[in-house]
């Protein structure tokens, strides 16, 4: 892939702080959502920085020839290795992507760190399931993990080209400026909710174009990379939960009705939604609560990593304006925003009582602080708070509060809370990052 047609990704200089840090830099992610453009926005960054080209070689090992040799051993690969780029007398900074396909790919990334320091590796794996079961070795303090995802709206503003409205996107920028815009802003961030986050349907302007290549993401990585790996014992009870789990964003999960409906054991279930979980497809939001006679407890909600893929399997890739599931699908693309940007050591978390009273999400940052958001797709004419900000602002006395509009701009102080009022679309990861957890 030529360097020219690559763009940039918001992950790169924290990715770029560690590889002086540690000896081997893992990152992890689905397919498609452009691990190898990362590692060669990497490679790129290094020769920019006056590091011989030919001490950042590149290696797939989807090339047979490649896999052979590494699957030979970490000596032969190094043999290999200095035969591209000579002696090695200064640091070398290895790519090699697709690193799953090797059967003991921990113990031959162990032997090159341990026996050549002055080997960097960065490595790249399409398929956390088969990453998780081959490492037997954690590689403890040896490497570091970086979870690649689809983009978010800020990225996907940088590949459809418009980086004059993501500039805009900064706390500095003026609403009223915003509000100039905003039907541009409103627009995009609606092909965002429906088509995702994957970068190569982000390319694309047919929309026909959009739901084969996520319908191609959807066969190689949902039946390949799980169904098989996995071995679904029934795949149509695998299918149902799917669908189910696509129909019901945002809404609690109830792993009583849903072992039910399927006909499938409490096990077999909580397996699936591993299986689901762990590559990237959804996560399951916790419920925040120290109350435990008031506040909801058990049950989580469930979320899609990319909305594409989600409406992908319901088939729904209609306009905002005929679509009944738009509060649910504007709360997936906030989860979604929120989940690629938070700090590592920060918590998503829902509010709910048994009263009913509700708060969308809790990013907890730390024991103290708490920031809930609430989503409310609609035309304000003034700053009206939602009952569930207000009942959870009477609990805990968070510091700031979010609800996200459709369109309007506003803050207002409620008790010793204050409340931003923002489109959903200009809900910045600044903003739930104001004040950062140390790391």
């Amino acid at each position: 892939m030529p360097i020219s047609t690559l763009i940039q990704r918001t992950i790169i200089p924290g990715i770029l702080r560690w590889i002086p840090k540690k000896p081997i830099i893992l990152l992890l992610g689905s397919r498609q959502v452009g691990k190898t453009s990362v590692m060669l926005l990497l490679q790129n960054h290094l020769k920019n920085q006056n590091v011989p080209e030919k001490t950042t070689p590149y290696f797939t090992l989807e090339d047979p020839r490649i896999l052979d040799i590494c699957s030979q051993g970490s000596q032969d690969f190094v043999k290999f290795l200095t035969s591209q780029t000579g002696e090695i007398k200064e640091t070398i900074y290895c790519f090699l992507d697709e690193i799953q396909y090797l059967q003991n790919p921990s113990g031959f990334l162990k032997l090159i760190a341990d026996q050549y320091p002055q080997i960097k590796l960065i490595v790249s794996g399409s398929s956390t399931l088969q990453i998780r079961q081959k490492f037997q070795d954690s590689l403890a303090g040896r490497k570091i993990i970086f979870e690649i995802y689809p983009l978010d709206f800020l990225e996907y503003l940088r590949f459809k080209g418009r980086l004059n409205l993501l500039d805009m996107l900064s706390p500095q920028t003026d609403p009223q400026t915003l509000k100039f815009y905003a039907s541009e802003f409103s627009q995009l961030y609606e092909d965002f909710c429906i088509y995702g986050g994957y970068p190569e349907a982000a390319l694309e302007e047919a929309r026909d174009d959009k739901i084969q290549i996520l319908l191609d993401i959807y066969n190689s990585y949902i039946r390949k990379d799980i169904k098989d790996l996995a071995r679904i014992e029934n795949p149509h009870a695998f299918n149902n939960l799917l669908r189910i789990l696509a129909l019901q964003i945002g809404n609690l999960s109830n792993v009583n009705s849903l072992t039910k409906d399927l006909k499938i054991n409490r096990l077999t279930l909580e397996r699936y939604l591993f299986l689901l979980e762990n590559p990237f497809i959804i996560n399951r939001v916790p419920s925040f609560f120290t109350n435990r006679k008031k506040e909801i407890v058990k049950m989580p909600k469930v979320y899609f990593e990319d909305a594409g893929l989600r409406n992908l399997i319901i088939n729904n890739f209609n306009s905002f304006s005929t679509r009944s599931d738009l509060g649910e699908l504007l709360e997936n693309a906030v989860y979604s925003q929120i989940s690629k940007n938070k700090h590592a050591l920060h918590t998503i978390h829902f509010w709910r009582t048994q009263s009913k009273n509700e708060v969308d999400f809790i990013i907890r940052k730390a024991e103290q602080e708490l920031i809930p958001i609430e989503v409310k797709y609609q035309s304000f004419d003034s700053p009206h708070i939602p009952s569930g900000i207000k009942s959870f602002i009477n609990d805990y006395t968070p510091k700031e509060a979010f609800v996200l509009t459709k369109d309007y701009f506003g803050q207002r102080t409620y008790l010793k809370t204050l409340i931003h009022f923002m489109p959903c679309w200009a809900f910045t990861p600044h903003f739930f990052n104001i004040h950062p957890a140390p790391s």
